[in-house]
């Protein structure tokens, strides 16, 4: 019985070192919807992603996500005219903007080209 709880007790420790010392922390503020096949760009220190699909529903999306390097932020940035709902499509960015280029929507495969100027919105 002494080493069970031993054991139990090494193992409560461990678990909370681990924890503590962690590089990784949880941020309990607004966050996307876990999501993949979207794309990503950095421009002028804040990141932003677009699309993808919901790894929950798997429904495709066509959200805009600015992260915010400086404070650890994520929010929602609602242009007035976004792209179709797509997934996998690809993003790169010029001169402060950002492209996002074809991708799969729900009706097929599209070649079509987007710009994002976050100055705007």
């Amino acid at each position: 019985m002494k080493h069970l709880l031993f054991l139990s007790l090494t193992i409560a420790s461990f678990m909370l070192y681990a924890q503590t010392n962690s590089p990784w922390q949880q941020m309990d503020r607004e966050t996307p919807p876990a999501r993949s096949k979207h794309c990503m760009v950095e421009i002028n220190g804040m990141v932003y992603m677009f699309g993808g699909e919901d790894n929950a529903s798997r429904e495709i999306l066509n959200d805009l996500w600015q992260f915010n390097e400086g404070n650890s932020s994520w929010g929602e940035k609602t242009p007035p005219n976004p792209p179709s709902p797509r997934k996998y499509p690809a993003a790169t960015k010029t001169d402060g903007k950002m492209y996002v280029f074809g991708g799969y929507t729900p009706d097929g495969t599209v070649m079509d080209i987007w710009e994002y100027d976050p100055a705007t919105n």
